[in-house]
């Protein structure tokens, strides 16, 4: 205890347990001098705060990814009263990688920005502790976000052999087509193109699944036919396609 003619300091080295208002009272005493005090001091009272700031991290706004999109996370801070949060406070948890932002870092609800999405696997972000403090001086801890798919890999196309290597008018040939990886389908004749100098009719059986049929039939001229299944028709998850792929030849 201190004192100069006006003034007297309290100090102590106690860590105050609990939470909640704390008062303290000096109601009689004398200074170094041996004065007694004139009147009784007004109550003094402070806050014990030993409750850290809460922070939580919202699910990944998408679920798949490629590198053409972004995911994002929504960051909120509660009962902290300064936020600090920058890419440097950030780490990628998983094998793909990512060009990493913070947006609103120095607010309660920032939001955390992943594109040029790389690879593939399973990728969450970690949240470093010490990003949010609050008056008492405590700060929050370390946090992991849950998972999305980072999905570069396109659905693959093949055809199967044609069900006649050689037909003409009065048969009708069919091509067995097989999706990979492909989550959505849609395999209509706009989609299959004729190569080759005959000309047949075109039709699609089954085209929203991964084992469509296409058949021709009513088949004209003479020489090698083959199919070309358009890029596009199918997709995955995360928004890759197939590419074009040609079938083997049926002599017309």
């Amino acid at each position: 205890m201190g004192a100069n003619a006006s003034t007297w300091t309290y100090v102590t080295g106690t860590v105050w347990p609990g939470n909640g208002t704390a008062t303290v009272t000096l109601s009689s005493g004398t200074d170094a001098a041996g004065n007694v005090i004139s009147s009784t001091p007004t109550n003094n009272t402070f806050i014990v705060d030993n409750v850290s700031p809460g922070i939580s991290v919202g699910a990944p706004s998408r679920a798949f990814a490629n590198a053409a999109l972004t995911v994002t996370f929504s960051v909120t801070y509660s009962g902290a009263s300064s936020v600090n949060l920058t890419p440097a406070s950030i780490t990628l948890a998983g094998t793909p990688t990512a060009t990493l932002n913070v947006l609103n870092g120095n607010t309660s609800s920032p939001t955390v920005v992943l594109n040029n999405l790389t690879g593939n696997g399973s990728l969450a972000i970690s949240i470093a502790a010490n990003t949010g403090a609050d008056l008492a001086g405590n700060t929050t801890g370390a946090i992991t976000s849950g998972t999305f798919v980072v999905d570069n890999i396109p659905p693959s196309v093949t055809v199967g052999a044609p069900s006649f290597s050689t037909a003409n008018s009065a048969n009708s040939v069919s091509f067995n087509v097989t999706y990979t990886g492909a989550n959505t389908v849609n395999l209509t004749p706009a989609g299959v193109s004729l190569v080759g100098t005959p000309t047949a009719n075109v039709s699609v059986t089954n085209g929203n699944t991964n084992s469509p049929t296409v058949t021709l039939s009513n088949l004209t001229g003479n020489g090698n036919l083959r199919i070309a299944i358009a890029a596009n028709t199918a997709t995955d998850n995360a928004g890759n396609s197939n590419a074009t792929v040609n079938s083997t030849d049926v002599v017309v």
